[in-house]
């Protein structure tokens, strides 16, 4: 069994784990700027002027200087990124009469708590499967499934294919919570491949998150571009599936230039684990169960 106490660069333990978790809280700041842009191009096209692109560039910008330059968390970038692009459109919906910048800030706090009304006790409940997989030993169960049905050297397309057509009809963040269990339980019992796992976990579901509806951004990409609702799931899922192959073999080169390890984090023991993998079929709950 490999040394799992390394420190594991994946950002899906600690304190981490929290940028992972609200995840969807940050999408909605970006449907939001999403939505002020296709209202700046609206002003554009009704005004002649080209200062709606200029906003457009500058939120984008504020966005990565902050997260990348001045290491600001992503959700206090994006948070401030919305009122910004808000704060320099010359006009705001609903806005008439009242301070622009109230406004803005206004809009962009409705449109958070709105969301984040929609979609909290999906990601809470996702969480509670997710530890209640690992504990149970259901995740383990899962896995030695998947090994005998698809061998070991296939583990990662079993990963890769779940999380694709499970991202389609929830939200990826729900899928990871789901999944990461699997990869775990997956990584403990083979002793390697942590990375790769993980990296073909994620590299199916982003994939899918971002084309194929009726995921919430591209459905907003429909219904703004009017286009064919059944066409367009068929395309992103045929489309979907190079990337999401790519970034399986990318997660196998790279799982072989970088030792990344499984460690321990709150709630998350080695020891426990090391348990659960060590029994026996009869000892687990059942394939179907699980």
């Amino acid at each position: 069994m490999a040394n799992f106490g390394c420190r594991d660069a994946l950002g899906v333990q600690g304190s981490e784990l929290f940028f992972v978790k609200w995840n969807n809280f940050y999408q909605l700041h970006i449907r939001y700027l999403f939505s002020m842009h296709l209202h700046l191009l609206a002003q554009t096209e009704a005004s002649g002027s080209y200062w709606p692109f200029t906003v457009l560039a500058l939120g984008i910008l504020f966005v990565v200087v902050a997260i990348a330059v001045f290491r600001i968390h992503a959700f206090i970038s994006l948070i401030l990124a919305a009122v910004l692009v808000g704060a320099l459109s010359s006009s705001l919906p609903g806005g008439e009469g009242d301070n622009h910048i109230v406004t803005a800030i206004g809009l962009s706090m409705t449109e958070f708590g709105s969301t984040a009304g929609k979609i909290a006790w999906v990601i809470a409940l996702a969480a509670i499967v997710g530890v209640c997989l690992m504990e149970s030993g259901a995740a383990d169960r899962i896995v030695r499934g998947m090994v005998r049905t698809l061998g070991e050297k296939r583990a990662g397309v079993a990963l890769v294919l779940c999380s694709f057509f499970l991202s389609i009809p929830v939200f990826f963040d729900t899928v990871f919570f789901l999944l990461i269990p699997l990869a775990q339980a997956l990584a403990f019992r083979l002793g390697k491949h942590y990375l790769y796992f993980v990296m073909a976990m994620c590299s199916g579901g982003v994939i899918t998150h971002g084309l194929v509806p009726p995921t919430p951004g591209p459905l907003v990409m429909v219904e703004t571009l009017n286009l064919n609702l059944g066409f367009t799931i068929l395309s992103g899922i045929g489309l979907g599936v190079i990337p999401a192959f790519a970034g399986l073999y990318f997660g196998k080169w790279l799982d072989g230039r970088m030792n990344i390890q499984f460690r321990e984090s709150p709630g998350i023991k080695i020891a426990d684990i090391e348990t659960i993998v060590s029994k026996k079929d009869n000892e687990l709950p059942s394939f179907l169960v699980s």
